[in-house]
């Protein structure tokens, strides 16, 4: 079984998103964990990605970003 792990954060300006930049801090020996191999990086360096690593990443920006979208359409309605 394969885990990853991504940090979200939130701003009044963006809304939702990727923190890729607290990656490090918080996961200093990968980001996904393997329970066969352990903990691995879900950037490899050299534009190389861990299995899975750039559509997952994909998918949840997509994701935030629908979200940011609708919670600002409700509270425009709302207000």
């Amino acid at each position: 079984m394969r885990v990853h792990h991504y940090i979200i954060k939130f701003t009044e300006e963006e809304g939702w998103q990727i923190d890729p930049d607290l990656d490090s801090d918080n996961f200093p020996n990968g980001t996904i964990y393997d329970s066969a191999t352990g903990w691995e990086f879900g950037y490899q360096g050299e534009g190389v990605y861990a299995k899975d690593e750039e559509r997952l990443s994909e998918e949840l920006t997509l994701l935030l970003e629908h979200h940011n979208k609708m919670s600002a359409r409700l509270l425009n309605t709302i207000i």
